[in-house]
């Protein structure tokens, strides 16, 4: 009976997961939980063991032993014991053990988890196969950042980044308020001279060529360079990958990168994920 790990992607409003065999998701696996990140300890609980059971059935129905379930969660969170230790979001489950919640869901399963960022910049690693030093840029809530050297992730021993990018000093405030859902708004509503559009709006009409929607943006990746430069020259970064649905308008955006990293002399690929909606999960299947 072939292997397959179940890979789950935390989020605030939905944890979706899906089975894969190495690299590759298991066809009509693909799955997703709606998350109330805000809500009462059983909810969260109900929504975890519901989505287990049907990775579980789900190989029973492929036939596939379930060998691994990988977790991709953000921080602050102890990723050996399982225990959350958020309280701006999943604030009913802080300090509380999730491992035996795997163990009620999947009895003997073992349960790897991991930092999104971890995840993140595993999975966008596949589109950069040819580069051993590889960066990642997460644009979402908020900026996550990722570096992996040799196939390995660069963390802490808490199994946090080693480098974060989104509270480096910038413009009299941090970067992620620049680089985020609410910064991207941020940039709209200073180009626009005050209209304010939803991230979604800004992403659509930067897409339809909108001038002011695709200036935010330049913006924006001027200040994601700005505080990459010198981070990408220290560890001599080969290759630099978008991910998060707000990176979608990236040939409206690239060159402003290209410009900013253009003394970074080991840089030869800027590319958004290939696949937004998986590179997470891929990541977290194939994550150390």
């Amino acid at each position: 009976m072939e292997k397959v790990v179940l890979a789950i992607d935390v989020g605030g409003t939905n944890v979706k997961a899906g089975l894969f065999i190495g690299k590759n998701l298991v066809e009509g696996t693909l799955d997703s939980e709606p998350a109330n990140s805000s809500g009462p300890l059983d909810e969260i609980k109900s929504g975890y063991l519901a989505i287990i059971l049907r990775g579980v059935e789900n190989a029973k129905k492929n036939n596939l032993r379930l060998d691994s379930i990988n977790v991709d969660i953000p921080a602050p969170f102890d990723y050996e014991k399982g225990i959350s230790h958020m309280e701006h979001k999943y604030a009913s489950i802080k300090d509380v053990p999730l491992r035996p919640w795997f163990d009620e869901a999947a009895p003997g399963v073992p349960v790897k988890f991991m930092h999104d960022s971890a995840a993140f910049i595993q999975g966008a690693a596949v589109d950069a196969p040819d580069c051993t030093r590889v960066a990642g840029v997460m644009i979402g809530t908020g900026f996550g950042y990722g570096m992996m050297v040799d196939g390995e992730p660069l963390r802490k021993a808490s199994g946090e980044p080693l480098y974060e990018r989104y509270d480096v000093p910038y413009a009299g405030t941090i970067a992620e308020e620049f680089v985020s859902l609410r910064g991207l708004e941020r940039l709209y509503r200073e180009e626009s001279g005050g209209k304010a559009l939803s991230c979604r709006e800004i992403i659509d009409g930067a897409l339809g060529g909108d001038e002011i929607s695709i200036r935010a943006y330049r913006r924006m990746a001027k200040v994601i360079a700005d505080v990459l430069v010198d981070l990408f020259n220290e560890y001599k970064i080969e290759a630099l990958v978008l991910g998060g649905q707000i990176s979608r308008p990236f040939d409206t955006y690239s060159d402003v990168l290209w410009d900013g990293l253009k003394d970074v002399p080991t840089l030869k690929k800027i590319v958004r994920a290939s696949n937004l909606e998986l590179v997470h999960l891929l990541g977290t299947a194939v994550g150390k």
